[in-house]
């Protein structure tokens, strides 16, 4: 196996480790507060997730493109959120603040590994993205 293919399973796997954080942290919240819009909103999140995931371990060009756009958009989103949280009085109206906290720092660093790990050069050229020798 070429190590681009390497780092391509690599950023898959770290989005999945995102993935199952994500329904992890729907499920703590759904039994807090009984949204009935969670189920759905876990869904789209969890269909789209997988989706990537799929899409870079087969080794997808579009997965590349998009699991940078994912990866990167999300990784910056947290560490905003995170800065929030930390900044404001946030966290005093949620159920559960330690959840918040480590789920955004859980996060940021599987969504910002995966984002590194796709812009290696191997994981480029594995793509077929990126200047061509």
């Amino acid at each position: 196996m070429r190590s681009g293919a390497r780092g391509l399973k690599a950023a898959a796997l770290l989005i999945l480790g995102y993935a199952i954080s994500v329904a992890v942290n729907a499920g703590i919240y759904l039994s807090a507060s009984g949204d009935p819009g969670e189920p759905r909103r876990l869904i789209v999140r969890l269909g789209g997730a997988v989706a990537l995931v799929f899409g870079l371990w087969t080794g997808a060009r579009w997965a590349w493109w998009l699991g940078v756009l994912f990866t990167g958009g999300l990784a910056a989103l947290g560490v905003s959120g995170l800065y929030v949280a930390a900044t404001t009085e946030l966290l005093e109206l949620r159920p559960y603040p330690a959840v918040d906290v480590t789920f955004l720092v859980v996060s940021i660093v599987l969504l910002a590994g995966a984002f590194v790990v796709l812009l290696l050069p191997p994981s480029c050229e594995a793509a077929g993205v990126g200047p061509k020798g």
